[in-house]
């Protein structure tokens, strides 16, 4: 049931990506902020089927308060990605903070690399130049400026950096808290942060796409209820390996949705990084 909990979750995260590349028009912060209401609202609910409420110590809060503004940098670079640039491109991209996390951990959690990690990271490395590759124009140069040359990588890479200290910071709090409670209040503050930078502006453009904004919305929120029942299916290293196939999804989806091009090359990418995020994890 973990594995088949973890693919729907990769699917979900996808189809997020694809409805997001859809709306290029609407401000990433009003994206934002109809994602992370909408989510909160399905955490209280999983919070209160699957545990009990209480207040966590002083700790768990301090690191809420650092998560809020780290997590509203991170997710404006990753709704700008999709935006700005192919979903077969930069979804893949995201898979970095695998290997941003590794020196974060260590730093927070004590935490390092085995064997098995260490290869992972560079089947990860070696995947996201594949993403670039050219069959026509083959080389490591060109592969770099292939990916970098679109703006979405940059956000991208931004948003693979935020994530990966993100995750760091999650496993501190999980010490005093269930991960549920911690994304509910992680995204309420979001969801409070984000509401008066989103109506600053007229909502108009999420008006005339709002069936697309609802979509990735929904898709979102599926996929975070989806990603908490999961890891308390299976083991969270299992878990976390069947949910990293959405960036073979995000391959996929962008050659069938949105028509993107040097298809094969990011599909061999994308292969390599989800074997190096499968050894990083069970590493």
């Amino acid at each position: 049931m973990g594995f088949l909990v973890g693919i729907a979750t990769a699917l979900a995260q996808s189809l997020q990506n694809t409805y997001l590349r859809k709306i290029p028009e609407v401000p990433a912060l009003q994206l934002n902020w109809l994602r992370f209401s909408v989510a909160a609202v399905v955490s209280a609910l999983l919070v209160s089927v699957f545990y009990t409420w209480f207040i966590p110590p002083f700790r768990f809060w301090a690191i809420v308060v650092l998560s809020v503004p780290l997590e509203l940098a991170l997710t404006f670079c990753y709704v700008r990605s999709f935006q700005l640039s192919p979903q077969s491109l930069v979804g893949p991209l995201f898979s970095l903070s695998a290997i941003f996390l590794v020196p974060i951990s260590y730093f927070l959690n004590q935490e390092l690399p085995s064997l098995l990690g260490i290869l992972g990271i560079l089947s990860v490395l070696i995947g996201a130049l594949g993403l670039g590759w050219d069959f026509q124009n083959p080389g490591v140069r060109s592969s770099v400026i292939n990916i970098f040359h679109a703006r979405g990588s940059r956000y991208m890479l931004g948003a693979a950096f935020g994530a990966g200290v993100s995750v760091a910071f999650a496993k501190y709090a999980y010490r005093y808290s269930p991960p549920l409670l911690f994304a509910f209040w992680v995204l309420t503050g979001l969801a409070i942060v984000h509401a008066p930078l989103a109506l600053r502006k007229p909502l108009a453009h999420l008006r005339d796409q709002k069936k697309n904004a609802l979509l990735a919305t929904s898709f979102y929120s599926v996929g975070q209820a989806l990603h908490y029942i999961g890891i308390n299916l299976t083991l969270a290293a299992y878990f976390i390996s069947f949910k990293r196939l959405s960036i073979v999804f995000d391959v996929l989806l962008g050659k069938l949705s949105g028509g993107d091009t040097h298809f094969r090359e990011r599909l061999a990418g994308a292969v390599l990084m989800t074997i190096g995020v499968i050894l990083i994890a069970f590493g």
